[in-house]
């Protein structure tokens, strides 16, 4: 009877230990994910003119490119609002969150009108790191909007934790 009583002791105390080892929501662990992300899936990524600049028509005519997210650099204490992004091409640029917005463009919020209108076959869901301080954005195309809804959330967490004005409480 004491052995029962040991193992259910011992059974319970492992059911209560904390399992998220690991799964903390930390710029670093977004940019390990993002590394991750990027040799699961190899999503297209491209360069364009920032969106806000762009009208839909212009952004739905937006040639899916042939280079690939190939991964990102690892996380650095010293300069965590900054990730390099590599492309299968070989290049590497950088993203800087501080300076940076994302958007999400669900395939599902475009208008039932333009899906159902010649362009609906092009409509895809695309993400958009808008550079501020620059004119152009990085476009990534997940393959679909769970897909994506997992990456956007990695890179506006690491937006939001690079926000200057986070330290004021809004």
């Amino acid at each position: 009877m004491k052995y029962f009583a040991a193992v259910a002791v011992w059974l319970t105390a492992l059911t209560s230990a904390p399992i998220a080892i690991g799964q903390e929501q930390t710029q670093e662990n977004a940019v390990r994910f993002l590394n991750l992300f990027a040799l699961q899936n190899q999503l297209p990524i491209g360069f364009t003119a920032r969106f806000d600049r762009l009208d839909a028509m212009q952004r739905l005519q937006l040639a899916v490119p042939g280079t690939r997210l190939a991964g990102a650099s690892t996380f650095d204490q010293e300069a965590p609002c900054v990730t390099d992004i590599k492309t299968s091409d070989g290049k590497t640029t950088y993203l800087h969150w501080a300076k940076s917005e994302v958007y999400f463009w669900p395939r599902s919020g475009w208008s039932e009108a333009l899906l159902a209108s010649d362009y609906g076959p092009s409509v895809r869901t695309m993400i958009e790191v808008r550079r501020l301080d620059q004119g152009f954005s990085d476009v990534f195309w997940p393959a679909d909007e769970a897909q994506g809804a997992r990456l956007f959330k990695a890179m506006q967490f690491l937006r939001d934790s690079c926000d200057p004005m986070k330290a004021t409480g809004f």
